[in-house]
């Protein structure tokens, strides 16, 4: 019995998180088709998932990202060649290298801290974040 109830939260967190993941992809593919007062009302994940699946909508997305001071203007050319920079925020460097294989975060009084993981070892790229802001990287 217990098992049973284990495997159905396990297919129901699944189905969920599938369902949520169907939902922002659904919205992000609206992006492209979206006037700039639509764009000002988007969430942030759903532009940032369009600005990668939808060519279209690029520029309009690069604004309002810009405007929300998300990603500055300076970025947007090292994003566009998958490089990357000190100073870059997350979001920045997720469209310019994806989503990292692992996420490290350490929690003090000085901040947030985060070492994000690209690949597997011996291989692995590791970038190190402050408060959203890439401070660093080792490979």
């Amino acid at each position: 019995m217990k098992r049973l109830a284990i495997i159905g939260l396990i297919l129901f967190v699944g189905c969920t998180h599938m369902a949520a993941e169907r939902d922002l992809n659904r919205t992000a593919h609206r992006v492209s088709r979206m006037e700039s007062r639509e764009l000002r009302e988007t969430d942030t994940e759903v532009l940032l998932r369009a600005y990668k699946w939808h060519p279209e909508a690029r520029e309009a997305i690069k604004v309002e990202l810009a405007r929300r001071n998300i990603i500055d203007f300076s970025s947007w050319s090292p994003i566009e060649r998958h490089k990357i920079h000190i100073g870059m925020t997350k979001e920045a460097v997720r469209l310019s290298w994806g989503d990292p294989s692992r996420i490290n975060r350490t929690v003090g009084r000085w901040g947030i801290h985060e070492q994000w993981v690209y690949g597997r070892y011996p291989h692995a790229e590791y970038l190190y974040f402050e408060n959203n802001q890439l401070v660093g990287w080792q490979n």
